[in-house]
């Protein structure tokens, strides 16, 4: 039976089938692979922990999702690559997110931009990351 329904970042489907979702600040490789298999699920609804409800289109939302995974991951990297200092790039980077997501204090954003950027850095060779079938 097809699931119609998709909750993410919650222990979600069933235990064969997915256990949950991951974020870029554990591991940008493991987030990217949970965002592959959530986009492989025949869900027409997807139930989001931040973003809402996405009734239809499922699969098209998870390709964005790791689109732009992949143009920040490139960003962060280049600039860093560019000589940028990265604690001036996650500070930069800090200030961005805030104007549009504050739901945390600006010290954990920041926090949280630092890790991103150390999780970029980690997997800086790590070819097909951001590939959905």
């Amino acid at each position: 039976m097809p699931y119609q329904l998709l909750k993410r970042n919650t222990c979600c489907i069933d235990k064969n089938t997915f256990s949950g979702a991951t974020n870029y600040f554990d591991s940008l490789e493991t987030y990217c692979n949970s965002i592959r298999k959530l986009a492989a699920l025949p869900a027409k609804i997807g139930a989001l922990s931040h973003n809402g409800i996405i009734n239809g289109g499922v699969k098209q939302h998870f390709q964005k999702a790791i689109k732009a995974t992949e143009s920040y991951h490139i960003g962060m990297l280049k600039r860093g690559g560019n000589g940028e200092d990265p604690a001036k790039v996650a500070l930069e980077t800090a200030k961005w997110v805030y104007t549009f997501t504050n739901m945390q204090p600006f010290a954990t954003i920041h926090a949280l931009s630092k890790l991103m950027m150390k999780r970029s850095q980690s997997v800086a060779d790590k070819e097909n990351l951001f590939t959905i079938p």
